[in-house]
């Protein structure tokens, strides 16, 4: 139920601030995004990777800082569980506030970015974690981008470590 709900929640997030993603004077911007991830180093899953599912929406405080909430779900398989699809999973759910650093005020279709992000796990993970990574993005509209974004996770807990990475590709909604 819990899963159902941080799934739902990073799918619709964004939809919240559509109306005024496409106002001029809105401050506001989502993205929906998903993509892969693969384990850094012994973590007790495998050396497969899994997927990701995260929804963002954050508040614009001037055109090179955005900052907001990051809803994050990630999936790996089980070590002891060889196939993906064979039920066995570890998943790592997390609630994060994310920095991003850009320059809005460009003209040019293509704008990359960088990212930090810190936050709390719900679920099989350690109870934080941070992310740093950054991305590309273009363009399609005045209001809407593609992008694609690869970063570093890593979760904190007093007796292990889950580190990982993704790449992920999604749209982002932005005045």
């Amino acid at each position: 139920m819990k899963t159902k709900l941080i799934v739902i929640l990073a799918l619709l997030l964004p939809n919240l601030f559509l109306t005024n993603s496409y106002s001029q004077n809105s401050k506001f911007i989502g993205s929906i995004s998903s993509g892969i991830n693969s384990p850094i180093g012994e973590t007790g899953v495998t050396n497969q990777g899994g997927y990701s599912i995260s929804g963002k929406i954050g508040y614009k405080f001037n055109s090179h800082l955005v900052s907001g909430i990051d809803v994050d779900y990630n999936s790996f398989p089980n070590k002891n569980d060889k196939t993906i699809n064979s039920g066995g999973s570890f998943v790592s759910q997390s609630f994060k506030v994310f920095f991003m650093f850009t320059n809005f005020s460009s003209k040019g279709k293509i704008f990359p970015y960088g990212l930090l992000a810190f936050g709390l796990n719900m679920k099989d993970s350690g109870p934080f974690n941070m992310d740093i990574g950054g991305g590309i993005g273009y363009r399609i509209s005045k209001n809407v981008s593609f992008f694609l974004e690869p970063k570093f996770t890593g979760t904190f807990e007093s007796y292990s470590n889950l580190m990982f990475t993704s790449v992920k590709m999604g749209v982002m909604l932005s005045p």
